[in-house]
């Protein structure tokens, strides 16, 4: 049984290595079956419980033999979909009969909000701020909830109500701050519609396009004239973002230089952008000349950390996400937002080079 997709969101590179080569045994099952099981004694990872479980109930193997996995796996019914990523997995109806839930355990129930709700949404990156103001906006929207967004978290120089117009910054006490909750609820609706109605999905789909294109625009406001013509002067290149920093445990895989060099070997003209300078100064020196890595005239440019939120951090996170629109083809991690938000922008599904980051963009970022 061929699974149709990649994993996102491993734990750690070998991980995704692990379930990379379970996967290559697909054509042998039940010898695919025993060897996921010698893995999972040695490495507790959701995502290979995940595989061995869709095997065990595609291939009909007595579930006595894998009980104590779902157990260990699902905490509760409603955590199906956040514990195996069900619909990356492609698990369908069959992985849902060998668990013995219902088809609609991952509907987003108990939606007891208010009518009318002020979301004071939590410091974040600037990219991971304006995806979860996305999906909560849609969400809302989609259930007759009126919201409007405070904003007196928001750290960096960029007007938000650009993006969304029901921003505002409230000095009241009588706020609703359920970040957690309705950042939950607005992705498990994204993936429900996805697979139940198509007709909203990409009304979704073209939501948030629309939303990433604001963002696209506004650079003009934002990127003085100048720089903005050093960045069109670029477009020609295959652009790579290389994602390191602060978020690189959590958005990313800790992949090496030499992971990089080889598998960029085959580019001819590539522009290397990302947090960190250094590292990227190493992917280029170590490749001859062959790739450039580029920087404003006057500063380096690197992503902006949670931390730095000055006009200079702006600059670079606008410049960064430029740059990947306008490029001929772009190459990084789908689970950086940064990079999924000029997916978006361009309608890619996948990145350029596989070798590096073969996943999907995800429904949800």
């Amino acid at each position: 049984m061929i699974l149709s997709s990649y994993k996102t969101n491993f734990d750690n590179i070998l991980d995704y290595y692990l379930f990379n080569i379970a996967k290559k045994l697909n054509k042998f099952p039940m010898f695919q079956i025993r060897a996921l099981e010698m893995l999972l004694k040695v490495r507790k990872n959701k995502k290979l419980y995940a595989l061995y479980l869709y095997l065990c109930g595609v291939n009909n193997v007595d579930r006595s033999l894998y009980k104590p996995l779902i157990e260990v796996v699902l905490n509760y019914a409603d955590d199906f979909n956040a514990s195996l990523d069900f619909v990356d997995l492609h698990l369908k109806n069959s992985l849902l009969k060998v668990a013995r839930l219902p088809k609609d355990s991952t509907n987003p129930k108990n939606i007891n909000f208010g009518s009318n709700i002020i979301y004071v949404f939590d410091k974040s990156g600037f990219f991971s701020t304006i995806i979860t103001l996305m999906n909560v906006n849609f969400f809302c929207q989609k259930h007759n909830i009126t919201i409007n967004f405070d904003s007196r978290n928001w750290p960096y120089p960029f007007d938000l109500s650009l993006i969304f117009p029901n921003m505002r910054k409230s000095e009241s006490e009588n706020s609703y701050s359920g970040q957690d909750e309705l950042f939950l609820k607005s992705r498990a609706f994204v993936d429900q519609i996805q697979k139940v109605n198509h007709d909203i999905y990409t009304e979704y789909s073209n939501y948030r396009c629309n939303v990433i294109k604001k963002i696209f625009d506004t650079c003009n406001l934002y990127l003085n004239q100048e720089v903005l013509k050093e960045l069109n002067e670029r477009s020609n290149f295959t652009t790579c973002f290389v994602r390191r920093g602060d978020k690189l445990k959590y958005e990313s895989y800790a992949l090496t230089i030499s992971n990089y060099v080889k598998a960029l070997e085959s580019y001819d003209r590539l522009l290397i952008i990302g947090d960190d300078y250094f590292f990227n100064y190493q992917i280029v020196k170590r490749s001859k000349f062959k790739f450039t890595q580029w920087c404003l005239k006057n500063y380096r440019i690197k992503g902006g950390y949670i931390s730095n939120t000055s006009s200079n951090a702006l600059t670079s996170i606008l410049s960064n996400f430029y740059l990947l629109c306008i490029a001929d083809e772009i190459i990084g991690d789908a689970n950086c937002n940064l990079v999924a938000a000029a997916m978006i922008y361009r309608g890619d599904f996948y990145t350029d080079c596989l070798k590096l980051h073969p996943w999907r963009l995800k429904n949800y970022i």
